[in-house]
């Protein structure tokens, strides 16, 4: 039920207000989260070691994505969609 995933440094990989259709699995590399203020500058929230799990509350809430999230190294994840989630 997984894919992998590649993704570059400098890449995004998902982005504040898009709808979440997978959730993902850093199992190398670095991303960093940004979240956009009211005033529209980003800020940086935190960076992701390998590891972690990204992008799960937009398929627990239905609600479009919290925070922009980019690879700062190049990266391998493991992505887990919408469809398999809910089975």
């Amino acid at each position: 039920h997984v894919t992998w995933v590649e993704i570059a440094g400098g890449d995004t990989l998902m982005t504040q207000g898009e709808a979440g259709d997978a959730m993902y699995l850093s199992v190398t590399g670095r991303l960093r989260v940004y979240v956009r203020d009211a005033d529209g500058s980003e800020r940086k929230v935190r960076d992701l070691p390998r590891g972690e799990i990204v992008g799960e509350m937009s398929l627990y809430t239905d609600e479009p994505r919290s925070a922009t999230v980019v690879a700062i190294r190049d990266s391998v994840l493991v992505r887990l969609g919408r469809d398999a989630f809910q089975q």
